[in-house]
């Protein structure tokens, strides 16, 4: 007799029951089913519906529509509803945690697929917000974090971080690696680069959705108006995709911004032409990715799988070691940046940094010294604001003048939870200056 896993979702199929929608939530919730039935199990997929339904959706899982509400409050009638109906001993995974209010499920584990942060959500939302997550990271066995959101949001916002931090598993958002790879291809003249948006455009306006889908239409402009252009895809479903469409016709940009929806399957393709920032940004040039090195063996095997290096190690001495590595780039906590750099200087590779370089006047001491003593190695730390098209462009506007430049600059980086490890002098580099967003722009007016 197979084992029972079950599987708990706002959407497999769509709210009849009728078909799979788009989205990367639906794509996750669908492949994860298909990665556990393999392991031997008899999956059970529930979800929220607008009317009662149940499916064979493939061989060995069975989707079962529970009707309830489809907004927040109905939650908790769909948690009462699985209290009633499903063995509470078996093991569940919540896509995503909200759903995971039942105090009787104790074997489940959840997907946080992101979080958002105060915005412009209304105060009584924001006040019961901090209450609902607490009680459900220190319920749940485990959160299954796809990317850094949610882990920075719990750190910055919740209590008793010794109670809950270990829970909170930062695996990069799912894809079959097989299919999802960047193949980089050479662009020919008069071609436009492609800006991929894979997500869905559903806010209450263009100008007011949370995902971006307005910002990436302002960016256009401002790139067009640098002479730099491009064209965009938005390939997720939504209630703005005809107001994105009319923004195109009324521009008569028809041939440079598409709107569709892309099917599951075909995602793949699109997102070869995605770009992404740091290592894939490398993995375009001549450079050639030798290593990913990660205390974690997981995470560096897949990282080093996604954007094609040779080898992933969890002893970042191998690297240093290899005779044929010439550059190494230094992504660790702020506190270890100055060590790093020092023994890749020492071991003759030259170096890309992140900022801050050091967080105290002995380690940039430190650096410098050892910098003198390789003066064949190059160090940069990376500071982007002056390579972004906006600074090149101002750059350009301001090279003929003949009087004296002044320039203001007003930054506005939000709050940080003093428990956030940001804050941390030893961890962090917290200083007289605040948080480190400022360096960027102490840079960028440096550079001009």
């Amino acid at each position: 007799m197979a084992k029972k896993f079950n599987i708990a979702a706002f959407y497999f199929l769509a709210e009849d029951g009728s078909k799979m929608p788009l989205g990367g939530l639906m794509r996750w919730g669908r492949d994860v089913s298909f990665l556990i039935r393999d392991k031997g199990y008899e999956v059970t997929v529930y979800q929220k519906a607008a009317k009662p339904f149940e499916k064979e959706f493939a061989q060995g899982i069975r989707v079962i529509g529970v009707k309830c509400p489809m907004w927040i409050w109905g939650n908790w009638n769909f948690a009462r509803w699985l209290e009633q109906n499903v063995d509470t001993d078996d093991p569940f995974l919540f896509v995503s945690q909200e759903l995971a209010l039942s105090k009787k499920i104790r074997r489940a584990v959840a997907v946080n697929h992101g979080i958002c942060w105060n915005g412009d959500k209304p105060w009584y939302k924001k006040w019961l917000n901090r209450p609902l997550q607490y009680r459900l990271i220190t319920r749940l066995r485990g959160i299954i974090c796809v990317d850094t959101n949610y882990i920075n949001w719990c750190h910055a916002e919740l209590p008793n971080r010794i109670l809950w931090e270990q829970k909170l598993l930062y695996v990069p958002n799912y894809a079959d690696l097989e299919k999802f790879t960047f193949v980089p291809k050479p662009m020919t003249e008069g071609e436009y680069p492609v800006i991929l948006f894979p997500r869905r455009v559903g806010g209450p306006c263009i100008d007011r959705d949370g995902r971006g889908a307005g910002l990436l239409l302002k960016a256009f402009e401002i790139l067009e108006g640098a002479g730099l252009h491009t064209r965009i895809i938005y390939a997720g479903p939504g209630r703005l995709q005809e107001p994105i469409r009319e923004w195109v016709k009324q521009r008569g940009l028809d041939d440079r911004i598409t709107v569709t929806d892309v099917p599951l399957d075909e995602m793949p393709k699109l997102y070869t032409q995605a770009d992404v920032v740091v290592v894939p940004a490398l993995s375009k040039t001549s450079g050639h990715l030798a290593y990913i090195a990660d205390i974690n063996g997981a995470a560096a095997k897949h990282t080093a799988k996604k954007f094609g290096a040779v080898k992933a190690v969890t002893d970042y001495k191998e690297i240093l070691n290899d005779s044929k590595v010439n550059v190494v780039f230094i992504v660790v906590g702020h506190h270890l940046h100055s060590r790093f750099v020092i023994e890749a200087l020492n071991a003759g590779k030259h170096v890309f940094v992140e900022k801050p370089l050091a967080i105290n006047e002995q380690q940039l001491q430190d650096v410098t010294e050892a910098a003198r003593k390789t003066a064949g190695q190059l160090v940069m730390v990376g500071f982007n604001r002056r390579f972004s098209p906006h600074t090149v462009k101002i750059k350009q506007l301001l090279s003929s003048r003949s009087s004296p430049l002044c320039m203001n600059m007003t930054i506005n980086a939000g709050r940080i939870h003093p428990e956030h490890w940001i804050q941390d002098p030893q961890r962090g580099g917290h200083s007289r200056f605040g948080f480190l967003t400022p360096l960027h722009f102490l840079d960028l007016i440096h550079s001009y």
